[in-house]
C-alpha cells in the first residue's frame, strides 16, 4: 500500500498559484477529495512517477486525466473542447494543457511507471477505504474495438454481435459498483485464462480474506472449477449447457429468504425471497457441483457455486447483483469512454498460432453435398415405387452406376477426411498474414486506471450526498449536475482556497449540497493532498 499522505513528497509542482475568479467547472473540484481518500496522487507518487522537464507536476498531469473524464470529455482528444483557462483553475494552473501537451507527458509518465503496480495500490488503498462487502467480486469482460490496419487478434463485440480486432479488458467490480480493478488482454482469451491472474491480484492485496468469484457462463470450466477450489476461492455462476426444455416439477422447489442491507447503501434493509431447488450436478473435471435451480416466471435458471455452506438465498442474490456490474459498464461506456483505445501503437511478431484447418472445412461441405446427392437418388427410386413401378424396374442401371460413383466419391472424401490434420500452423495457409500484432497498452492501462478510480471518487461523493438528499430515484443524477455548477475560487487570508458553488434553483437540493459542503468541509480537504486548503460553500 502508498504510504500515508503526511509522508508523501510534494505532488504539486512549481506552477503558478491558482488563479482567482469565476470558473465555468468549479464543482469538479469537489472530487479533490474523494481522490485523495482514494490516494490516486498519493499511489503515483509513490510509484516514482516523473514526467521528466517541464512546469508541470504528475498531480497536475493525472488530475488533468481525471477531471477531464469527470467533466464528461470522454476522450483526449475531446479535452480541446475544454475551456482551457476555467478547467486550469481546477489544477493551480493558469491554462490547462493542450491536447499535444498532455499526450507528450501521459507517454513519460506511463514510461515512468509499471501500470500493473499502479493499478495494484489503487486497489488496495480502495479497499483500504472501503472492504469488499461479503468477499464478492464479480469479473466480467469489456471489449475495445480496434479500427487500424495492423493484424490484431479478434475478439467478440457484444454490441455488435460479432468479431472484429480490438482487445479485452477483464474488470472486477463489487456488490456496490465499485470498479476495482482490471487486467488487459490483448489475445481476447477466454475468461476462463482470465481468473487465475484474477485470483493473483486479489491474493496480492488481501491474502486471508474470503473470496467469492461471480462470473457469468464465459468463465465455464470444469478444470477452472477444479483449481479455484484448491485455492479456497469460492465461485457463483451459471450451469452452461443445459436444455431450456428440461424442467423440474414445481413440488421441489421451496422458498428461501435472505434478509440484508443494500451494499451500495441507497436501498433500505428487506428480505429477499427465492424459489430453489436444491441438488448436486456432476460437472467433468470438477466432480459433484452444488447447484441451485432458481424458478423465476416460468423459466428456470440452474447456478453452480462451491460455497456449500453459504445459504441458499444468499448465492442467489449475489448472483443476481451482477446487474450493477451491468450497469457500471453502461455508465462507464457512456460517461467515461471506457471501451476508448488511448494508443494505437502495436508490437508485431511472426504468427505461430495452430489453427483450424481450412481443408476440413471444405471437406465437410463437400460430404454433405454427396449425402443430399444420394438422399435424392434413393428419394426418386421410392417415389417411382410408389407410383406403382416396381423396384426392379425403378432402379435401372444408370441409376445403379450414378448411386455407386457417389458412394465411391463419398468414401474417398471420408477417407481424406479422416486423413486431414485438425489443426495447421497459421505459417502455411497463404489466405492468412503471417504477422500478428498486439496492442501496446502502457498508456491505455494507465489513463484507464485513472478512469476507474475517477469513477469511483464520483460514487464515493455521490453516496455521501445521497444521505442528504434521501431520493433513491435521481440521487446520482442530481449528483452527477452538481458537478457541473459553475462557481467561483477566491483566497482567504489564510491561504485557504474557497470554492463558492452556484446555488441550485430547487430549495431541497440546495438544502442538500448545503449540508454535504459542511460535511466535506469537516475532512479538511487539500487540493492534491498536499496543497492549498480548500474549502467549498453556496454562494449566497
Amino acid at each position: 500500500a502508498p504510504p500515508a499522505s503526511d509522508t508523501v513528497p510534494a505532488v504539486v509542482g512549481p506552477s503558478a498559484p491558482v488563479v482567482a475568479g469565476a470558473t465555468r467547472y468549479a464543482g469538479a473540484m469537489l472530487l479533490h477529495v474523494a481522490l485523495t481518500q482514494l490516494q490516486l496522487w498519493q499511489v503515483f507518487a509513490a510509484c516514482g512517477a516523473q514526467l521528466g522537464r517541464t512546469t508541470l507536476s504528475v498531480a497536475q498531469v493525472v488530475g488533468t486525466v481525471a477531471l477531464g473524464f469527470a467533466l464528461r470529455l470522454r476522450s483526449i482528444e475531446g479535452f480541446k473542447t475544454a475551456l482551457r483557462r476555467d478547467f486550469g483553475a481546477l489544477l493551480g494552473l493558469r491554462d490547462a494543457p493542450s491536447v499535444q501537451t498532455l499526450r507528450t507527458h501521459l507517454r513519460a509518465l506511463a514510461e515512468s511507471v509499471a501500470p500493473d503496480a499502479v493499478l495494484r495500490a489503487l486497489l488496495a488503498a480502495c479497499l483500504e477505504l472501503e472492504p469488499v462487502w461479503e468477499g464478492a467480486y464479480y469479473v466480467d469482460g469489456h471489449f475495445s474495438p480496434y479500427t487500424g490496419q495492423a493484424p490484431v487478434a479478434k475478439g467478440w463485440n457484444a454490441k455488435r454481435r460479432l468479431a472484429e480486432p480490438g482487445h479485452t479488458d477483464v474488470h472486477v467490480h463489487d456488490a456496490s459498483g465499485r470498479a476495482l480493478f482490471f487486467l488487459n488482454r490483448p489475445l481476447n482469451d477466454s475468461l476462463v485464462r482470465a481468473l487465475p491472474a484474477i485470483v493473483t491480484e486479489i491474493r496480492a492485496v488481501v491474502p486471508e480474506q474470503r473470496v467469492v468469484l461471480i462470473f457469468d457462463r464465459g468463465g465455464y470450466s470444469g478444470p477452472g472449477f477444479r483449481a479455484l477450489s484448491d485455492q479456497g476461492i469460492g465461485f457463483i455462476t451459471y450451469l452452461k449447457g443445459r436444455k431450456a426444455r428440461r424442467r423440474f416439477p414445481a413440488d421441489r422447489f421451496v422458498h428461501r429468504w435472505w434478509e440484508v442491507d443494500d451494499p451500495a447503501g441507497i436501498g433500505k434493509r428487506r428480505r429477499h425471497v427465492y424459489r430453489v431447488y436444491e441438488r448436486s450436478t456432476r460437472i467433468r473435471g470438477a466432480g459433484l457441483v452444488r447447484t441451485l435451480v432458481l424458478e423465476d416466471g416460468d423459466a428456470q435458471i440452474p447456478v453452480l457455486t462451491n460455497c456449500d455452506e453459504m445459504p441458499v438465498a444468499k448465492a442467489v442474490h449475489l448472483l443476481r447483483l451482477r446487474w450493477r456490474q451491468e450497469n457500471s459498464f453502461k455508465y462507464l461506456s457512456t460517461h467515461y469512454g471506457i471501451e476508448q483505445i488511448v494508443q494505437y501503437g502495436v508490437t508485431t511478431a511472426a504468427d505461430d498460432r495452430l489453427v483450424e484447418n481450412p481443408v476440413r472445412a471444405r471437406l465437410h461441405t463437400q460430404i454433405a453435398d454427396v449425402q443430399a446427392a444420394l438422399v435424392f437418388a434413393e428419394a426418386e427410386v421410392g417415389q417411382a415405387v410408389l407410383a406403382g413401378e416396381s423396384a426392379t424396374t425403378a432402379v435401372t442401371a444408370t441409376t445403379r452406376r450414378a448411386t455407386r460413383a457417389l458412394e465411391a466419391r463419398l468414401a474417398r472424401l471420408e477417407h481424406r477426411l479422416k486423413h486431414t490434420p485438425t489443426n495447421v500452423p497459421v505459417s502455411g495457409l497463404r489466405d492468412r498474414p503471417q504477422k500478428r500484432a498486439t496492442l501496446k497498452t502502457d498508456r491505455h492501462d494507465l489513463v484507464t486506471g485513472i478512469k476507474l478510480a475517477t469513477y469511483n471518487a464520483e460514487r464515493l461523493l455521490a453516496r455521501r450526498f445521497f444521505r442528504h438528499y434521501q431520493d433513491p430515484r435521481d440521487w446520482l443524477t442530481i449528483f452527477r449536475s452538481l458537478l457541473h455548477l459553475p462557481g467561483s475560487l477566491s483566497h482567504l487570508p489564510d491561504g485557504t482556497l474557497c470554492v463558492a458553488l452556484q446555488r441550485p434553483g430547487q430549495p431541497r437540493i440546495h438544502r442538500a449540497l448545503a449540508a454535504f459542503l459542511s460535511e466535506m468541509n469537516q475532512l479538511q480537504p487539500r487540493m492534491f493532498g498536499t496543497g492549498a486548503p480548500l474549502r467549498f460553500e453556496v454562494q449566497t
